[in-house]
């Protein structure tokens, strides 16, 4: 029996060490954009629809997210790129800082 591509591409991609961080456009002010425009969709549709059950699930999904992401991501990345854990905020955006002069 064959292993579908699939499973050997997620085999393959769990075993790749990052080796290049972006730290430009919204990875400058969050570190986690994307999973953070997922929850503000969610909280976006509890609002439009005036859904309790749509604001809880946004908050269950929430506070899901930061268990995974504190327990299982964080400790790699700040083990690799510690100052920009430093730097960057994990969910709560910061304003835009002026470019760095160099």
């Amino acid at each position: 029996m064959r292993t579908p591509r699939s499973a050997v591409l997620k085999t393959v991609l769990a075993t790749m060490a990052a080796s290049v961080l972006v730290t430009d456009g919204w990875y400058a002010r969050t570190r986690h954009p994307l999973l953070l425009g997922v929850v503000l969709i969610l909280l976006g549709e509890a609002l439009f629809f005036s859904s309790a059950a749509l604001l809880s699930y946004a908050l269950a999904y929430w506070l899901w997210l930061t268990v995974f992401v504190v327990l299982k991501e964080e400790p790699d990345l700040r083990r690799i790129f510690d100052a920009y854990c430093r730097d960057v905020p994990r969910w709560i955006p910061r304003p835009n800082r002026p470019a760095k002069r160099r």
